[in-house]
Parts: structure tokens; C-alpha cells; sequence
């Protein structure tokens, strides 16, 4: 070893025990999660199949460690499944309780269906049984945000 690293580490070890100590920081504490963000997580994973960190973090306006302690909350609850990987650098999981809006119950499918029979194919618009609860949507929509 040459002398200068010798005397450098030996340095170091002179000066070492009369340093101060380091502070100890604290861990951070779990993010809470508090109603009104879990009720409206709740509401998210109603209208989506699939919840994702990045999803709830634009959706609700959370932060990155508020969204995964919501994530962990409503799997513990069982709205949504076991986290299923990453999609785009975010965990994700299936909802279980998810109702898109425009999934049709078999009672709707069967009167639309007894409907379509009936109305012979010159008579209606090729649109009207598959766009009907999409153009009820945009409609709300639009009164809602004062355009109709």
C-alpha cells in the first residue's frame, strides 16, 4: 500500500469516533386512507374492470403512495382481486364489482331482440338497438355539463 492511501485511511480512522452522529430519520408513516378517497375508489372500480395505481392517482388526485394503500385497502375488502403485475410500470388488478354502463341485462337484450323481430329491418335505422344506451349516455352528458 503506498503511504498516502495508508495515511488517509488511517486518518479516517482517527477522526471517525469524534464525528457527531447522524440523526436517525424516522420511517415514514403509512399513508391513511380517508373515507371520502376510499368511497370514491370504490366508485372508480364500479365503472372499470381493471384499477390500476395510475388510474386512481388521475382519477382521484392522490399521491403514489396514498393510491397503493388504497389499492391494498380494496383488495383486503375484496372489491378488487390479488394485484396482477404491472401494466405500464403500475400494479393493476380486476374489479369484482365492476358494472360498465352499457352492459345490457338479458331482460334488455331479450326486449330489444322481441323489438328488432318486430319492426321489420327497411323500417329502422341500422344504428338504433346497438347505439341506443350510447346516445342516452352522451345526452346525460351533455345536460350535465350545461351543452344541451
Amino acid at each position: 500500500m503506498k503511504r498516502r492511501g495508508f495515511l488517509r485511511l488511517l486518518g479516517a480512522a482517527a477522526t471517525a469516533p469524534l464525528m457527531p452522529a447522524l440523526p436517525t430519520v424516522a420511517a415514514p408513516a403509512a399513508a391513511t386512507v380517508t373515507p371520502a378517497a376510499l368511497h370514491a375508489s370504490i366508485l372508480h372500480a364500479q365503472s372499470q374492470i381493471s384499477i390500476s395505481r395510475w388510474g386512481l392517482m388521475t382519477k382521484l388526485g392522490v399521491t403514489k403512495t396514498e393510491a397503493d394503500a388504497l389499492m391494498v385497502e380494496l383488495s383486503n375488502r375484496g372489491v378488487i382481486g390479488p394485484l396482477s403485475g404491472m401494466k405500464g410500470g403500475s400494479p393493476w388488478a380486476r374489479s369484482r364489482i365492476a358494472q360498465p354502463a352499457f352492459r345490457k341485462s338479458a331482460q334488455q337484450s331479450a326486449s330489444n331482440q322481441a323489438t328488432k323481430d318486430a319492426t321489420p329491418a327497411a323500417d329502422r335505422p341500422s344504428w338504433s338497438v346497438r347505439y341506443n344506451g350510447l346516445w342516452e349516455h352522451v345526452a346525460l352528458v351533455a345536460v350535465r355539463h350545461g351543452i344541451a
